[in-house]
Formats: C-alpha cells, structure tokens, sequence
C-alpha cells in the first residue's frame, strides 16, 4: 500500500479536513487513511455521506503529556484509569459521538455492514447444493447396485431394494454389538486383572503373617 501512495504524491493531503472533502467530492473513488475516533465522529456529522470500511489496522490509545518529574503525573495516571476501569470514557464517547449524531437512521445506507447474513449466504447454498447432490449420488448408487443384484438373481427389484436396505441395517447393528462385546471383554479382563493382583497381595500378606 505504501509503494502504491508513495508512486503518486498526489494521493496525500495536508490536513484530514482536506483528505475528508475530497473523499466526499470523489464519488466512491478516494479512500482516505485516519484515525478511528476522527472517522467515527465524522461519519455522525451531516451530510452523513462517510463510512468506516473494515476494521481498524492496529489499535493505539490517546495519552496526556507531562513534564518529566511532574506531579500531575500520579494523579492523571490514576484519574484515567479510574475512568476507563468504570466506563466513564465509554459513556463520554457515546455522549459526544453518537448520542449527539446529526444523522438519522433512515438516512443510513443499510448496506454499510461490515458483513451480513446476506453476504455469507452463498456458502450455506454452495453446502445445501453438496448435501443435495451428495444424497443424489448415494441414492443412484444404491438403486443401481440393488438393480444389478437383481438382475443378476433374476428377482424383482424391490426385494433386492429391501434386501440390501436390511444388509446394510444389519450390518450396523453387527459392527454395534461387536463394539459392545469388545468393550465388555475389556472391562471383564481389566476387572479379572485386578482380583488378581488383589489375591496375590492378600496371599502375600499372609506370609508375611505367619
């Protein structure tokens, strides 16, 4: 971005009120770089014809400058802190920005959001279409498959549709059970391993007894 500015001096203004009318004047073709709390306040002054686009590039805070060794230095410190841990500053800003803003909501473009439903909508439609067309080509698939079972079993198609509908049902519940018995041999072994290490301490114990 900076090549680009630097390569045409003609893109730089003196002041932001200068860089201010000429994005006004230019009719969407000026982009002017600021301050977020100068664009804010701008774009809620008449003729309400600017607005902030994206976010902001970095965020930096306004200080008050003092003498070195002065002793305002303490007490502003801690006035400003006080200020903003109980949303003072936040209050004030609102108070100054935008409760007192010349610029009605009707006069707003609507289509100022930085992002939309209406913007991301496309990706929920290109996902609705891959889910569609995805159950498509498993259900042609399948009937495809059941159609060459039954031709070749020369049987008529809606029993090799239910057939194979009750093979892939029955397979689930197979690879089910298999999974609960696996489990359940695993807990009885765990369990049989430890009685096990139980009666080898209780017999030795007893030894130790006698």
């Amino acid at each position: 971005m900076w090549e680009f500015m630097n390569a045409r001096p003609h893109l730089f203004v003196s002041t932001y009120d200068e860089g201010i009318r000429r994005v006004r004047s230019s009719k969407g073709k000026y982009a002017l770089l600021i301050e977020s709390p100068k664009n804010e306040y701008v774009n809620e002054r008449e003729p309400c014809d600017t607005i902030k686009v994206g976010r902001n590039l970095d965020s930096k805070g306004f200080g008050i400058a003092t003498q070195l060794g002065s002793p305002l230095s303490n007490p502003i410190n801690l006035a400003v802190l006080s200020l903003t841990e109980n949303g003072e500053l936040a209050k004030l800003m609102n108070r100054w920005w935008y409760d007192r803003t010349e610029c009605k909501l009707d006069d707003r473009d609507p289509t100022r959001n930085e992002l939309s439903l209406s913007n991301v909508a496309g990706i929920f439609y290109v996902l609705i279409g891959g889910l569609i067309l995805a159950m498509a080509v498993a259900l042609l698939e399948f009937c495809y498959k059941s159609h060459s079972e039954a031709s070749r079993a020369k049987i008529p198609l809606t029993d090799a549709i239910k057939a194979k509908a009750r093979l892939t049902i029955g397979s689930r519940e197979y690879e089910n059970n298999r999974k609960r018995e696996t489990l359940y041999q695993y807990y009885a072994s765990g369990n049989q391993m430890n009685q096990l290490d139980s009666d080898q301490v209780l017999h030795s114990n007893t030894h130790t007894q006698v």
